[in-house]
């Protein structure tokens, strides 16, 4: 009786264990994730990066190319410290040379991927855009091409706020850009089983390869 009665209790903890882990996953994907991108150029670039998620943040700084990160949860730090990238190069493995079956895709296949992109890139475009300062490059025309991009940028886009102003005699860059919006895991994976369970996706995506090793 006593194992029986140990086994009904572990069945149970490993049942709730299941269900918190169900809720988090559903809470992670209906609940929004808020980014914040700033960046400042000057003689330098400081670019910062803030993710929230309910309880759960992470900051990222790029001060001169130097990363640093923060990670918090319930306003409890995690993470506090600069990335560090291994300097050593690591031998590249010798890759034996194959034969595959592989074919080209046709064009049905690559419009739906278009299609993914375009829908992907709605779900991900920021909601509040606003850049303001002053830029100039090394070479007039370079700049004037920089500044028709720009004006092309803004009618594209009507919801930013752009107040560049190009610099024609000097090179300097005093420029600070503010990006801000949300992102839904749960619409992005609905687009993304909507698209692989499309014949012309999933035709290309789980067709088999065969390699022949030479």
């Amino acid at each position: 009786m006593m194992i029986f009665t140990l086994l009904g209790l572990l069945v149970k903890i490993m049942l709730i264990i299941l269900l918190v882990i169900i809720v988090i996953l559903l809470l992670i994907l209906i609940i929004p994730f808020n980014y914040r991108i700033s960046a400042v150029l000057k003689e330098k670039a400081n670019i910062y990066l803030h993710l929230n998620w309910a309880f759960f943040e992470v900051e990222l700084w790029l001060e001169d190319l130097k990363p640093f990160v923060k990670v918090r949860i319930f306003k409890r730090v995690l993470i506090n410290e600069p990335l560090k990238k291994s300097l050593r190069k690591k031998p590249k493995p010798v890759k034996k040379t194959r034969k595959s079956n592989f074919k080209m895709p046709g064009m049905t296949f690559f419009k739906e991927i278009l299609n993914f992109a375009k829908e992907v890139l709605n779900v991900l475009k920021p909601k509040k855009i606003s850049a303001f300062g002053t830029y100039g490059l090394d070479d007039p025309v370079n700049t004037a091409l920089v500044s028709f991009l720009i004006q092309l940028f803004s009618e594209l886009v009507p919801h930013a706020h752009i107040g560049l102003d190009p610099v024609f005699d000097s090179e300097m860059t005093d420029v600070e850009i503010n990006i801000s919006g949300k992102i839904r895991l749960a619409v992005l994976v609905y687009i993304f089983i909507k698209y692989l369970l499309k014949r012309e996706v999933r035709q290309v995506v789980f067709r088999k390869r065969i390699n022949t090793e030479t």
